[in-house]
């Protein structure tokens, strides 16, 4: 007798069960591992729970059992069982390995001496590569420390990686991706000053990401509050003054908490603060120091954005190295490596996008509402950060009739695009009206967003001409290296020149024949790409009302970083699918990594490391 399926209700049931016993488990371990947070008593506020430590004599803030960080914790968990369980992801990921593990068995056992010989030659290459990059590195910089060896060490695997794993640059690059934006991330994550003032705004980004770190009950001690000084102090010293460097930050941190409070203090917004949080969270939980802390906040938030990054390239059968090339760009990889918002809205659309571009790629297959929700939910996350992208959104729109199973379950995924655009434009639509009209201060004291509105609306031919003029020199090619490699107040990184040219041959080079059903269709490939070119003007609008002075002449704020987002579909829009790359697709692959390696590799010597003595 075949067995009745369980009702809908137990699976809520024992979701919502195991989210409580997770949420609760995630409490307690917090509180039975994070030491005692040390206050000083003039910074005690009235009511506060303290009590003296016995051995120190200072006020102790106690962990606190924390309802509003038990329920966050609980909700975001119960979010998380409920994606995965439908999906099956744990009996996927499962089978996933146990297949790894049968191939690389088979390969094994089928010619033992060959996979022997592959291991030696990964390994020699690995190290014939760290001496020579060694003493390149070396004599470019003319100095030698342990940075430099951990630098070399890096290349050299990922020179070996490339020569050895030809099987996989060709079938999976995705992994190839994941493994080198880690090594150039995480330099950066690790090397990089333990200060703010590093990137854009990295000082706000760290606090919201502070935030998340302490769900419901923030504190922030004198060394975290330091560090968000906009002119506080980069350390470049590996000498043994750095131990002192690192000490005073210790002590710092462990006299404990000077600001204190309770509440929830996070803003959606900066959600993605929350990869980072985690590393923070992390840190502190294993009691390791603040350089370490603050080293790991940074590389969990990397690794969000190379495993969106891995997904959304796996997702593709064209255009892999195209969307490889744009996630590894020199100033993305910085910018993901340090606390930032800017890396989710990158990573986020392209993976809604790279569902987008998959459909036409797959003209045979009807479109599942998982691809559909992981299409429309990953932009619509991306886009909440900067609702000014959400003209994004229309591209799904495009998609042909054919990919529909009937004419009702097209109507239902159109009115759930329109749907979501309207929640965007409800983002910062709402809150624009009922502001006092006042824009960004560090724009100048002539900035007012309600004014620069009237301007636009009574002047429209002269905005229109300003907003060309400016588009015009925005979008130059002069001005590509300023979204290259501009590493904000770390410096420019070389070679963005050859980095230019990798992503032209892309363009027009990285085409299958999946690429044909969308290249034939010149009419919609030019209505997506004036959409793209919309979302730009709409950007550099938004940055004209909000950032610049009333009636100007010219657009003020608008960074050249703020084009990454929309690279990756401009660059698949372009191009023709007649262009047929018939090459080695491991040969293909391999050189296109080796010259956006390379690049990345320098940028983080020059940048990064070259600062250090």
């Amino acid at each position: 007798m075949k067995k009745r399926a369980p009702r809908r209700g137990i699976y809520i049931l024992i979701l919502f069960i195991a989210a409580v016993i997770m949420a609760v488990g995630m409490e307690l371990l917090q509180q039975s591992l994070l030491p005692p947070i040390y206050i000083n008593a003039e910074d005690v506020a009235e009511g506060t729970a303290t009590y003296i430590h016995p051995q120190t004599g200072k006020l102790a803030l106690v962990e606190e059992w924390s309802a509003l960080r038990l329920f966050i914790t609980f909700m975001i968990q119960l979010m998380v069982l409920v994606i995965l369980f439908p999906l099956k992801m744990g009996k996927k990921l499962a089978s996933a390995a146990a297949h790894t593990f049968q191939s690389v068995k088979a390969d094994v056992t089928a010619d033992w001496r060959k996979s022997i010989l592959k291991f030696l030659l990964f390994i020699g290459g690995a190290t014939a590569a760290f001496f020579i990059f060694r003493l390149l590195t070396t004599d470019a910089l003319q100095k030698s420390n342990w940075m430099i060896d951990v630098f070399s060490l890096l290349g050299g695997i990922a020179f070996a990686m490339l020569v050895t794993f030809r099987k996989t640059l060709g079938r999976k690059p995705e992994i190839i991706f994941l493994v080198l934006t880690l090594m150039i991330g995480g330099i950066l994550a690790f090397m990089l000053p333990d200060a703010t003032s590093v990137s854009w705004d990295d000082g706000h980004h760290f606090q919201h990401a502070l935030n998340y770190s302490t769900i419901g009950h923030v504190r922030f001690t004198q060394q975290d509050m330091e560090a968000m000084e906009a002119d506080n102090v980069r350390n470049y010293s590996l000498g043994p003054d750095r131990k002192e460097w690192l000490a005073k930050q210790d002590e710092l941190h462990q006299n404990g908490a000077v600001y204190v409070t309770n509440g929830c203090h996070l803003r959606p917004k900066e959600f993605w603060m929350g990869t980072y949080g985690l590393g923070l969270f992390l840190g502190r939980l294993f009691h390791l120091n603040y350089w370490s802390t603050w080293s790991l906040g940074r590389f969990t938030g990397l690794l969000a954005y190379a495993l969106l990054g891995f997904f959304a390239i796996r997702r593709l059968h064209s255009g892999k190295m195209i969307l490889a090339s744009v996630l590894m760009i020199p100033e993305a990889i910085f910018l993901a490596s340090d606390f930032s918002y800017d890396p989710g809205v990158t990573a986020l659309t392209v993976l809604g996008l790279s569902y987008c571009f998959a459909q036409w790629q797959e003209p045979g297959r009807k479109i599942q509402i998982l691809d559909e929700i992981i299409m429309l939910g990953a932009m619509l996350l991306g886009c909440i950060a900067k609702a000014i992208y959400f003209p994004i959104l229309l591209l799904p729109l495009f998609l042909p009739k054919s990919k529909f199973t009937d004419e009702k379950h097209r109507k239902r995924f159109v009115l759930a695009v329109i749907g979501t655009i309207i929640i965007l434009l409800g983002s910062f639509m709402l809150p624009f009206f009922f502001s006092t009209g006042e824009g960004d201060t560090r724009g100048g004291s002539d900035v007012n967003a309600f004014g620069q509105v009237q301007f636009i609306l009574s002047h429209p031919m002269d905005y229109a001409t300003i907003l060309l003029r400016f588009l015009a020199n925005y979008l130059s090619m002069d001005r590509a290296k300023e979204f290259l490699g501009f590493f904000a107040y770390m410096g420019w990184a070389p070679n963005l020149l050859m980095y230019q040219i990798i992503l032209a041959v892309v363009t027009f080079t990285d085409k299958r024949r999946e690429d044909e059903v969308l290249s034939q269709k010149v009419g919609i490939r030019s209505i997506m790409l004036m959409i793209l070119f919309g979302t730009v003007a709409l950007v550099a609008t938004s940055m004209y009302v909000s950032y610049t002075g009333v009636g100007s002449s010219d657009i003020s704020g608008c960074q050249p970083r703020y084009l990454i987002p929309v690279l990756f579909p401009a660059i698949m829009l372009l191009g023709s699918g007649k262009i047929r790359n018939e090459m080695n697709q491991a040969l293909y692959n391999g050189i296109v990594f080796a010259g956006v390696g390379y690049v990345g590799f320098c940028s983080v010597l020059y940048t990064c490391i070259a600062n250090y003595y």
